[in-house]
């Protein structure tokens, strides 16, 4: 691997770490500055909406001026939004902030996949993207950890709750700032002379299909996913000091996972691991309301994770190995939006459903559509198992 891919494998873990504990404590404070489970649901539904709806612009100029740009201007508005978190407690702000967030999502991650998939090769694209996922994993953990800092502030040194997580949310700020200013450094190799296309054209129809298995994935896990930690708090009334370790459990057992994938699917093959690893999360997960024992609740949660995330480098490498190389940025800004398009709506409904009707439905509803996107993707992937030895041949033969 050159050294822009090492690089940008450590950006991966630096910029995990404030995610690792901003999505535990994101809802615990809009909930403690008075917010309802409907109107934190509201919240992230706008910034799924706003990134949805400008991934794949976003993706497109990825495509054709740049990905570095992009990458860099993220920073900026993340840090704006965070700023906004920590001046108020009004519901409109909030909303504002929560567009900002869609902005710099959809201008971020199209073209951080572009120029991932862009520096590495056939032969080690799977255990690239694996060990991106690993350092995300590692990042995320020491994050997780993190989330108990503003309880522990509030005993020892009688900081308030609400600044504790104000100042987490300062240093998420600072992070993705000095993350984006790295890819100053990070070469981008243009394709020159290609022509320029608005929409892809050469892989229409395998996106076509990815687009399909990943709105009903993303929209079976808005009802739950994004609203975990608030569903702890309401029916085990837990907070950070709690959720942080388990979150951290996760992201450790997710790091293992990302480095067990590519061996993975070397054994039973990339389709396979993606259909079986995913296949047995949904079941986990549609079980983790069946109990009210909070212990048996935490290692379902992390066996549930560490399934169901293992695929994720594998799919993302499959996906970028059988489009066209020029068309990888708006292959992965179309799925991107396929996925957070539903999965912006949802987290409204699941909001509303843990606040007037079950805590536990959200789950029975989000393993449905999963069961249903699990299924369809074996039916319209299942002839690329030999995909990888077919590439890698013809690399070695060009």
């Amino acid at each position: 691997m050159n050294r822009d891919i090492k690089v940008l494998i450590i950006l991966s873990g630096f910029g995990a770490l404030p995610w690792g504990y901003i999505s535990i404590v994101e809802p615990l404070y809009f909930s403690t500055v008075g917010l309802s489970p409907t109107e934190i649901g509201l919240l992230f539904t706008a910034m799924g909406l706003v990134g949805s709806i400008l991934t794949i612009p976003f993706g497109i100029l990825a495509d054709n001026l740049g990905r570095r740009p992009l990458l860099i201007l993220s920073g900026f508005f993340t840090f704006a939004a965070y700023f906004i978190y920590i001046s108020t407690t009004s519901f409109i702000l909030f909303l504002i902030a929560s567009v900002i967030f869609g902005l710099t999502n959809a201008m971020f991650f199209p073209a951080w996949m572009a120029i991932f998939a862009d520096k590495t090769t056939i032969e080690n694209r799977e255990k690239a993207f694996s060990y991106s996922s690993f350092a995300n994993s590692v990042g995320t953990t020491i994050g997780s950890l993190i989330a108990a800092l503003p309880d522990i502030l509030e005993d020892m040194l009688n900081v308030s709750i609400i600044d504790g997580y104000r100042l987490l949310f300062f240093f998420g700020g600072v992070i993705y700032l000095s993350i984006s200013l790295v890819f100053i450094w990070i070469k981008e190799e243009r394709i020159k002379h290609a022509k320029k296309r608005i929409m892809p054209v050469k892989s229409r129809r395998v996106i076509t299909k990815f687009v399909v298995t990943g709105a009903l994935i993303g929209f079976g896990a808005g009802f739950i996913i994004p609203l975990f930690s608030l569903w702890f708090y309401l029916k085990f009334h837990v907070g950070g000091s709690f959720l942080g370790p388990l979150y951290a459990s996760a992201s450790v057992v997710m790091a293992l996972a990302y480095l067990i994938a590519p061996k993975l699917a070397e054994i039973i093959g990339t389709i396979n691991t993606i259909v079986y690893t995913q296949a047995l999360a949904t079941l986990l997960l549609v079980l983790i309301p069946l109990t009210s024992n909070i212990y048996i609740v935490a290692v379902l949660y992390v066996s549930r994770n560490f399934l169901m995330n293992m695929s994720n480098p594998i799919q993302t490498a499959f996906m970028m190995t059988i489009v066209d190389p020029d068309e990888r940025g708006s292959a992965s800004s179309i799925t991107s939006a396929a996925w957070s398009i539903p999965n912006s709506i949802s987290p409204t409904f699941g909001g509303y459903i843990m606040q007037n009707l079950s805590l536990s439905l959200p789950f029975y509803l989000c393993g449905f559509h999963y069961t249903i996107s699990i299924i369809l993707f074996y039916v319209f992937f299942r002839k690329y198992k030999n995909i990888r030895k077919e590439k890698v041949n013809q690399a070695i033969a060009s």
